[in-house]
């Protein structure tokens, strides 16, 4: 039996509590190492006005941006091992570095590629708007990016597993876990959509204390997504609440 938000929450408090001092470390140095690679990244000295600037500092962003998904495996990979009651440490968090990097890169850049393809529309007819200025464009912008994000979300959603599946065999094939991940979220992508927005409220409480709260809020949120993937497999034992 599928298990509820709140009954996954409740088995992440339970497998955390005593239990904070790792995952945090792993969410500070994961936040920290994000902030450094992304302020290096905003004031790169290849911003400027020119087309090569704008040219080189998008590639630059594009790095980045692998870069931190595949730390994000790692983090994940840390998660799951912890989840599983088996050995954990920091250095979990290098995971994706050191086990074939090149299928999760693989995942991360399909990903975006799909994210594109969503917005392809809004990016024409964002530049037809403004060589043309008619009411019927600005409408027809604001209507393809809501249908944009929607459709993102719901390839997020559909490929959410895709990480999970390649920390647990690194030598999958990069479309193999996509469509892994597909088969696991038939009939999973409102469920794990409601897990994710029911943190809104803790992530804004987070904010609202300079981000302190996500020391706590990190974990728990990261423990309670890969639970999701552990009941998907039917890893959770019945009787299992701790």
């Amino acid at each position: 039996m599928k298990r509820s938000s709140s009954e996954l929450k409740s088995i992440a408090k339970g497998k955390l509590l005593g239990n904070y001092s790792i995952p945090m470390g792993a969410v500070i140095i994961f936040f920290v190492i994000t902030f450094i690679i992304t302020f290096f990244s905003t004031f790169t000295f290849f911003r400027t006005i020119t087309t090569f600037g704008f040219v080189v500092s998008s590639l630059c962003e594009f790095i980045v941006s692998i870069l931190l998904g595949v730390l994000s495996a790692g983090m994940s990979s840390l998660f799951l091992n912890f989840c599983r009651n088996k050995e954990y440490k920091i250095g979990d968090i290098l995971y994706g570095f050191r086990n074939y990097p090149d299928h999760v890169i693989g995942i991360i850049i399909l990903l975006f590629l799909m994210v594109l393809a969503c917005f392809l529309p809004v990016i024409i007819l964002g530049a037809l708007s403004k060589a043309v200025d008619l009411l019927l464009l600005d409408l027809l912008l604001i209507l393809f990016e809501i249908i944009g994000v929607v459709i993102s979300i719901i390839l997020m959603l559909t490929y959410s597993q895709s990480v999970y599946l390649y920390i647990d065999d690194p030598h999958m094939k990069v479309m193999d876990a996509l469509r892994e991940s597909k088969e696991m979220m038939r009939g999973n992508k409102g469920r794990l959509f409601y897990l994710i927005i029911s943190f809104f409220g803790l992530i804004l409480l987070s904010v609202l204390s300079c981000y302190i709260g996500m020391l706590w809020i990190g974990p728990y949120m990261n423990t309670t997504l890969t639970l999701f993937y552990m009941d998907l497999r039917g890893e959770l034992s019945p009787a299992e609440m701790h």
